[in-house]
């Protein structure tokens, strides 16, 4: 079976991924659980997700998205997707589709509170249908991100400097 990956560019090198490169809320959680906690085991996201929700934080992303300027309002998670679910059974981008050759885009601005309160919605995926939610599409995503920013890719964190995104149809040869 062939299935499509993602290609990600950063300053120091290429990484290949298959389902979700997340940055904002998602990556910080991951990031802190990982570096501060991790020798408590699976409690270590829970203390990072109550301290990243005492420290919340938006940020504003500068993006091309195939070739057309884009820039998200303040945004506490933005994920780039190549399947509906991650996470085992969180349904966060509900249109991706692994064949139609597009990275899914996911960009949520909600505050602390509003973010709090829906986000058991990403179970099912109606977070999506949020005001504050924005979704869309792109063959290629360029990053316009100066410094270098915590993302999570698949489960890994690592700190890098963005550059691009680009969806690899057929990339990879599955056996199953």
């Amino acid at each position: 079976m062939l299935f499509r990956s993602i290609r990600l560019v950063h300053d120091a090198g290429i990484i290949y991924y298959i389902n979700i490169l997340s940055l904002g809320f998602v990556a910080d959680v991951a990031t802190l659980a990982n570096r501060r906690f991790k020798r408590l085991g699976a409690a270590s996201y829970g203390l990072a997700v109550v301290l990243c929700l005492a420290n919340f934080t938006r940020r504003v992303f500068r993006l091309r998205l195939d070739g057309q300027a884009h820039q998200t309002p303040e945004t506490a998670l933005l994920i780039f997707n190549n399947s509906k679910f991650t996470g085992g059974n969180m349904m966060l981008a509900p249109a991706a589709d692994t064949a139609d050759g597009q990275i899914e885009i996911v960009e949520w601005s909600a505050n602390r509170f509003d973010f709090i309160w829906n986000f058991p919605k990403c179970y099912d995926g109606s977070h999506i249908h949020h005001p504050r939610i924005w979704t869309g599409q792109a063959r290629r995503i360029d990053l316009d991100f100066p410094d270098p920013t915590d993302i999570m890719i698949d489960g890994e964190v690592m700190t890098v400097r963005l550059k691009s995104l680009e969806v690899l149809p057929s990339a990879l040869r599955v056996m199953v």
